[in-house]
Order: structure tokens, then C-alpha cells, then sequence
């Protein structure tokens, strides 16, 4: 896949005007077929990834780092509350990825059948430039914010390893390897380095599981809190983290095969990804207990089979960090590149040549590899991603495909009972994200002033 194919998964090759009529619903009879669908979805085509592969895809989307953060959420939240906010998180994710996909047919369907409709679309269409820099700042702050986790994850592993180089240390050695990752302009090579990481997520979550029943034993659930109300909101933003991927969910079913199955397809994969994560991250937790730290892999010292899972792990993340980088690096490109381009252009008083516009775009990517280095800087794994997870993929997922909804449906649902009792639990999950959001953001805030002390073992 050619890097400048992926730019059309954020802008459109022509600007879409905004649905803006005062006066006439955004959506009319004529948009519904029979069956309740909408006119003008994704059609089915003979090539495109089956609905095994859409679910692998949605599966590797949302499984990785942040599974490892599960086991000290369900240490803050309770074991009860750890279940009840894993499961809020998938069933709402799921709800929330249909509003998008229902949204984005709607456009299609009126007058957009010729282009290739992202999340920064729908929402400059349906909201306008408001709603439209939302999605953009989110999406950026997302992206790199994920970057940054995996280089703190990847910094404390290392460490735990070999303590006698610091984290940031370790991080800045990286940048030798993550900044000519970042300058290819193709994404060809990552075929074969993503198969690999998956094996290595595999490994490293079977790894943990192992080693602790290898080396303790399962406490007793009433030997637990069931719930912690008071410091939920330092961990609601880990799950977030991931669950929350719905800015990367549009391009995978635009590429499935048969797109009429997406629904079923992301049901099951959800359901999977819920009962495979709430299963990990109580198991873990009642294994390490009240020593679990935040990077549940910092728990595994000794063997040199726990040598191999962490560097297996973070060999997975280095590979999937230029790809998680990805959705911010080329909204940034998009709008800065030919910004800074015509701004050379005016200096010398002659058009810019491509190798200008190449350089430009090289060293926007070298400098975004040293933020998230910054970003990295936060104190430790689970504090970035409760602040990442919690502010930028929560409103993502929890506020902004609500508000779309409502504002594209709102006078259809009024209409029946049902479309009544729709609109009321799309109200309900846009209280609860606004509600989750800003205490999970407040939290993390005042968490770098007062921070949540880890277990001796994990520093």
C-alpha cells in the first residue's frame, strides 16, 4: 500500500460542501430502504478482505499495548467495576462505530457516491468546521499520543531488563531505528514486520499468564475491593485506550469484500476482543494482586523465557509505531506541507520544486518522532494512556459519533417510539462520554502534581 494511498483515508480528493439546510431534515424517507438500511452504503466487490480477515483486522486494531494496562485498571476500578467498564466500553465502542458507518452512508447516498468518505468528513458535512477541527485535533492528539505510549512501554521494558540504562535513554536510541521507519514513504514493508508483532502480542500476553501461575497463585475474589469508585477515573482512560478505535475502523470496512456484513463481522470481533481482555486483565490481576503495576509486563523478572516475551513485545511495538503515527502524521502533512510549501514559494519568487515539498514533508515526520519523545516524558505507561485514552479516543468514540447522530437522526427518531427510545440511549451514551471524558481528563491532569504510587517492583 502506497503511503499516498492512505491520504485519502483522512481528506477527500474534492471538498464536500456541509449539509446546512435550516429548514429540511438531513435525512428523508427516501434515504431508508425497507429493511431499515440506507441507501447508498458500501458496496460489495469482488476483491476486499473477507469477513475473517475484517475481524482479524479489527482484532489487531484494537489488541496491543493497552491490554497490558487492564491489570492495574481492574487494581483502581475493583473487580466488579473492571468488568462492568470494560464491557460499558465495548458494547458503546461497537454502538458508536454503526452511528459512524450509518452517517457516512447517509452522506454517500446524497451526494458524495464518488468519494472515499472519512471520519474528518462526516463530521465538516454533517457539523462543520467546528465538529471538523474537532475530529482533526483528536485525531492528531490521538495518534501521536499512541506513539508516545509505545515508546514508554518500550522504555520501561527495557529498563526492567537492564536497569542500568535510564527509560529515556533507551527511547532516544530508538529514534535511530523509529525515524528512518517513519521516512519510508511506503508501507509495504510492514507486510511482513506486522505478522510478527501479532506473534509477539500473542506471546507476550500468554507470557504474563504464565509466568504468573508459574510463580504465585490465584488470590480470592473477596480478597479484592468489587468496587472502587473513587479512583476509577485514574484508569476509565486505559480502557479507552483500547476500545476507543473508531478513527481507524472507516478504512477497514471500506475494504471488506462484502461491506453488508460489517455489523455482524464487528459484533463478533468485539465480543471476542471484551470477553479476551476482561479475562486477561482479571486473571493477571488476581495473579500479581496488589503488586500490579500499570505495564503489567514490569511484573516478570528473571528467566530468559521473560527476556523473550518482553523483547518480543517490543519488537511489535516498534514495528506498529510508524503505523500508529500514521493518521496524525499525514492530517498534519495535509495541512501543513502545502501551507509551508507556498510560504518557501513566496521566498524565492518561483514555484517549489517536488524534492522541496518531499523535504518539507521528511523533516515534519523527523520532528513528530521527537514529540511523541516529549510526550513520552510522562511518568509512566499508564498515566499517558489514562490521559490519551481518556481525552482524545473517548471523545472519538463516546461524544463525537453521538452529537453526529443526533444532529443527522434527531427529527427521524422523534417520529416513532422506537426511534424515541434510540435517541434516548444515544443521549445516554454521549452523558456518560462527556461525563467519563472530563473526569478521566481532570484526573490526569492532577495526577502529574499528585501522582498514583506503583508498587517498589515496578520502578
Amino acid at each position: 500500500l502506497d503511503c499516498h494511498s492512505c491520504t485519502a483515508c483522512y481528506l477527500p480528493t474534492q471538498p464536500l460542501k456541509r449539509m446546512n439546510s435550516e429548514h429540511e431534515p438531513l435525512i428523508s424517507a427516501t434515504d431508508f430502504r425497507r429493511d431499515g438500511q440506507i441507501e447508498g452504503g458500501s458496496k460489495s466487490t469482488t476483491k476486499g478482505t473477507s469477513e475473517f480477515q475484517t475481524a482479524a483486522n479489527i482484532f489487531k486494531a484494537i489488541v496491543g499495548a493497552g491490554s497490558f494496562a487492564l491489570p492495574f485498571a481492574f487494581s483502581n476500578m475493583g473487580i466488579i467495576g473492571g468488568l462492568v467498564v470494560i464491557i460499558i466500553a465495548g458494547v458503546f465502542s461497537y454502538v458508536t462505530v454503526l452511528m459512524l458507518m450509518q452517517c457516512k452512508n447517509v452522506i454517500v447516498a446524497s451526494f458524495a457516491k464518488n468519494h472515499v468518505i472519512t471520519y474528518v468528513d462526516i463530521a465538516r458535512v454533517v457539523w462543520g468546521p467546528t465538529m471538523e477541527f474537532a475530529v482533526y485535533f483528536c485525531s492528531v492528539t490521538g495518534s501521536l499520543g499512541v506513539s508516545a505510549a509505545y515508546l514508554v512501554f518500550i522504555g520501561e521494558t527495557l529498563n526492567s531488563m537492564y536497569d542500568g540504562i535510564a527509560p529515556v535513554v533507551y527511547m532516544l536510541l530508538l529514534m535511530i531505528l523509529l525515524i528512518p521507519l517513519c521516512l519510508l514513504r511506503t508501507f509495504r514493508f510492514y507486510a511482513f514486520t506486522s505478522i510478527i508483532g501479532d506473534i509477539g502480542l500473542a506471546i507476550g500476553l500468554t507470557g504474563v499468564l504464565v509466568y504468573g501461575f508459574k510463580n504465585f497463585s490465584l488470590t480470592s475474589l473477596g480478597d479484592h475491593a468489587m468496587v472502587r469508585i473513587e479512583t476509577t477515573p485514574r484508569s476509565f482512560g486505559s480502557v479507552a485506550f483500547l476500545f476507543c478505535v473508531n478513527f481507524m475502523i472507516l478504512p477497514i470496512e471500506r475494504a471488506m469484500k462484502r461491506p453488508a456484513y460489517f455489523s455482524r463481522t464487528l459484533a463478533v470481533a468485539m465480543t471476542v476482543v471484551t470477553v479476551v481482555n476482561a479475562a486477561f486483565g482479571l486473571l493477571a490481576f488476581l495473579l500479581f494482586s496488589d503488586n500490579t503495576c500499570s505495564n503489567v509486563v514490569l511484573n516478570m523478572s528473571g528467566s530468559s523465557y521473560v527476556y523473550l516475551v518482553k523483547i518480543a513485545l517490543c519488537f511489535d511495538l516498534t514495528a506498529s509505531y510508524p503505523l500508529t503515527m500514521a493518521p496524525g502524521r499525514e492530517i498534519l502533512e495535509n495541512t501543513l506541507v502545502p501551507v509551508l510549501s507556498r510560504a518557501v514559494q513566496r521566498m524565492q519568487g518561483r514555484s517549489v520544486p517536488g524534492d522541496w515539498e518531499v523535504a518539507i514533508s521528511s523533516t515534519l515526520r523527523v520532528v513528530l518522532v521527537f514529540v511523541t519523545l516529549g510526550v513520552a516524558q510522562i511518568k509512566t505507561f499508564g498515566q499517558i494512556t489514562n490521559l490519551v485514552g481518556g481525552f482524545s479516543l473517548a471523545s472519538l468514540a463516546f461524544i463525537i459519533p453521538p452529537l453526529l447522530y443526533i444532529k443527522l437522526y434527531g427529527t427521524q427518531l422523534r417520529m416513532t417510539t422506537q426511534g424515541q427510545i434510540s435517541l434516548f440511549c444515544t443521549v445516554f451514551i454521549l452523558v456518560f462520554g462527556i461525563a467519563s471524558t472530563s473526569l478521566t481528563t481532570y484526573e490526569s491532569i492532577r495526577e502529574f502534581f499528585d501522582p498514583l504510587e506503583e508498587p517498589s517492583n515496578c520502578s
